[in-house]
């Protein structure tokens, strides 16, 4: 998947790096691949702290 390649792509910059933030710029969900139009959605928040809410969680079916 393409996002999936962006997003490791930024993971390996700070892989060594302790406590390193960076921004991974846009990245556009459209180019996860599913393989299926069956999915779940339902609201949330981030699971590390600060457990941010208003996160909505998308889980494919498959």
């Amino acid at each position: 998947d393409l996002l999936l390649l962006q997003l490791s792509d930024e993971i390996k910059k700070v892989i060594d790096k302790k406590e390193a933030e960076m921004e991974a710029g846009i990245l556009d969900p459209r180019g996860v691949k599913i393989g299926s139009r069956k999915y779940y959605r339902y609201l949330g928040s981030l699971t590390t702290p600060p457990c941010t809410e208003g996160v909505i969680w998308t889980i494919s079916k498959k």
